[in-house]
């Protein structure tokens, strides 16, 4: 690093796409945007797909379920994930502590800072704390600990009753998955055969659709929304290929659908990919 570097901060990216901040030794945060409705230059495009599992309490769960709460935030004494894990385009899926799993949502933006200091911590305290929501004792006991903070702005929040397998530890905050989670939160998954690859169709489960109306809104993960129907039990659109080829599926491999809570034939289409599980534990 540079002299220049070392006394205006630098700003990069990760190899997976989020913004990482490094402050050195001190960025004024006004140049961080304050609203979390990004404007283009800070909208961060990222098709490596990563599922999470986050553990919340009480009452920040029922915030992130009515929309006050737009950010999740961890602030660490050391670089452990979500910093330096977490990507535009990932999913969460929030958990609360000593409960069940209550809401998945997938992530608009990431922000990462290292090298905090306490008046670090005030100002992103003054700056995003109307979307984080963290009370004031939170706050007191990270601005002194605190050297590692991941922002992660939410879209697309969805109540769930269900999320996937894995291995809980004593004191874990926060679990990545290696891919995406192998089991279906909700709806139904689709496995690719050799034959729908090479012509460009998707054919649903005959009864998995039983019950909705005949036009059916996908929303396409890093790529389109469609609105289509069943044409002899496959869906009438026609641009499957080009979203095949942008998330190299191979045969064997599984579409999971999953219904938007209160909205009959909408669904969320994600590739489904095989995991382990790797964890943090809790500050």
């Amino acid at each position: 690093m540079n002299r220049q570097d070392a006394e205006k901060g630098t700003k990069g990216r990760s190899e997976d796409g989020a913004v990482i901040l490094s402050l050195r030794p001190f960025v004024p945060l006004s140049l961080i945007p304050a609203c979390p409705f990004f404007s283009a230059p800070w909208r961060l495009n990222c098709f490596r797909m990563t599922d999470h599992i986050a553990i919340v309490t009480s009452p920040l769960d029922e915030m992130i379920l009515d929309g006050r709460k737009l950010i999740e935030s961890r602030f660490t004494q050391t670089a452990r994930p979500p910093f330096g894990c977490a990507a535009p385009g990932d999913r969460i899926f929030f958990k609360r502590s000593g409960g069940p799993f209550f809401a998945a949502a997938t992530l608009a933006r990431v922000l990462m800072v290292d090298q905090v200091t306490p008046a670090m911590v005030d100002q992103l305290v003054t700056q995003y704390n109307r979307w984080i929501r963290g009370p004031d004792e939170y706050w007191r006991s990270k601005r002194l600990t605190t050297r590692y903070v991941t922002l992660m702005w939410l879209r697309d929040v969805k109540q769930i009753s269900q999320g996937p397998r894995y291995q809980p530890e004593n004191m874990r905050a926060w679990y990545v998955l290696d891919g995406e989670a192998d089991s279906p939160v909700d709806g139904f998954t689709v496995t690719l055969t050799a034959g729908a690859l090479r012509q460009n169709y998707v054919r649903p489960p005959a009864a998995a659709l039983a019950d909705c109306p005949d036009q059916l809104e996908l929303h396409l993960h890093a790529g389109p929304t469609i609105t289509t129907d069943l044409h002899r039990g496959m869906f009438r659109w026609c641009g499957w290929g080009q979203w095949f080829a942008q998330h190299h599926l191979r045969s064997g491999q599984r579409l999971q659908f999953t219904p938007h809570p209160g909205r009959p034939g909408a669904f969320d289409v994600r590739p489904v990919k095989e995991t382990g599980v790797r964890s943090q534990k809790s500050e």
